[in-house]
């Protein structure tokens, strides 16, 4: 059994979730996956004042391992690529020009991300937008993911604005301030693209502060999908939730290549994204407030077996008068948005995989498999297995 290095640089729930795909691909090769934490998941795990735990040749010469990989947090990594001497290594949520020359390194296409974000708040059809990077402005995914964003709503002939920060350290407190006199000058509405999902949390009680609403005067859409940040406020934020599990699952790919000797790749970018709706992007002309308050509802409760008249009784009117403002708003009907709801969950656990199709129908609210099997083909128009045919056991 091989064993491999894992330098966890970050807890936050993408890096977590690159894990999950770096201990996904050591399951099937049979590594012995050994994580080390350091810089800020050792501060966070040990309260230790920063920095890495130890030195790369301690760690080397006290594991011998086959191989590492080094989880960045989307920052240039604390190591170089010569401090692992002949031990293959791969920078995981590292652009290769913060690596360095000749160091593997497996990053998401901010760019992609960027454009997505560009594309649904286009949708909604205002005339202006604006984004808030992250403080740090010199970081790459920080600088990509926001130019991506810019010339998008320049082509599409958008008036563009941004957020200056006055510091490049993150002080909650400050920001929210400093974003409150923002809020201010902006048009409205205004579609905004947000750094991550933190910052889009602080945007969202910058707005209420003001005395603005979202999504009315502005339309917020973050990235990362942290369901703690996107869920718990006042207003759910709609968030892109990168590939990370893909991206742990090609830095390990990427280095069981290397230890093999083989030279193919280098570098890997992920493109792959999913955007999660919520209320923050959730605009309807016209719309009853009893039908914006049902599709949270639904949203929220869809995998929970609940049924059109579950609804109904959140909505507090009649049946008859529910079903008619529900399709004069959305175009379809109560029970369409339950099962769209809760296919959208089924296709999440298709994409990760690792679960049996008995445990996808219990957790998305199907009393059976073939009850889930049939709605899939009918809303999808493929089976489950063609979707993804590794996304589930039966």
């Amino acid at each position: 059994m091989k064993t491999i290095l894992y330098l966890q640089s970050s807890l936050a729930t993408s890096n977590m979730r690159e894990l999950d795909g770096v201990r996904r691909y050591a399951d099937t090769a049979d590594w012995n996956l050994k994580v080390v934490e350091y810089d800020g998941a050792a501060r966070s795990r040990f309260q230790t004042a920063g920095g890495a735990v130890t030195s790369v040749k301690g760690m080397l010469s006290f594991w011998r391992p086959a191989g590492c990989i080094v989880e960045c947090g989307g920052r240039p990594p604390r190591f170089r690529r010569t401090d692992f001497a002949r031990t293959p290594c791969v920078f995981l949520d590292c652009h290769p020009c913060d690596a360095g020359r000749g160091a593997l390194c497996v990053w998401q296409d901010e760019e992609v991300v960027g454009n997505a974000i560009a594309h649904e708040l286009l949708s909604l059809g205002f005339d202006d937008y604006a984004y808030i990077p992250w403080p740090e402005a010199q970081l790459s995914w920080n600088r990509v993911r926001c130019e991506a964003f810019e010339k998008r709503m320049l082509e599409a002939g958008r008036r563009v604005q941004a957020f200056v920060h006055s510091s490049s350290t993150m002080d909650k407190v400050r920001l929210l301030r400093e974003m409150s006199e923002w809020v201010r000058e902006l048009p409205r509405p205004c579609g905004v693209l947000a750094a991550n999902d933190s910052i889009a949390s602080i945007f969202v009680d910058a707005a209420a502060a003001a005395g603005f609403s979202v999504p009315r005067d502005f339309a917020v859409a973050g990235v990362d999908n942290d369901t703690l940040l996107c869920e718990s406020g006042s207003v759910t934020i709609t968030s892109v939730e990168t590939s990370s599990m893909n991206a742990g699952v090609s830095a390990a790919e990427l280095l069981a290549g290397r230890m093999e000797g083989r030279r193919d790749r280098t570098c890997v970018a992920v493109k792959d994204f999913h955007l999660h709706r919520r209320a923050s992007t959730r605009i309807y002309k016209n719309a009853d407030t009893r039908v914006v308050k049902a599709l949270e509802f639904i949203r929220k409760r869809a995998c929970d077996g609940i049924a059109p008249p579950d609804v109904v009784a959140e909505m507090g009117c009649s049946r008859r008068l529910a079903d008619m403002r529900f399709r004069e708003t959305t175009g379809h009907t109560i029970l369409d948005e339950i099962h769209a709801v809760r296919i959208e969950r089924v296709k999440d656990f298709l994409r990760k995989g690792g679960v049996t199709t008995s445990f996808i129908a219990d957790s998305t609210g199907y009393a059976s498999v073939v009850d889930l099997r049939r709605v899939f083909k009918r809303i999808t128009g493929t089976t489950m297995r063609m979707y993804s045919p590794r996304g589930s056991r039966t």
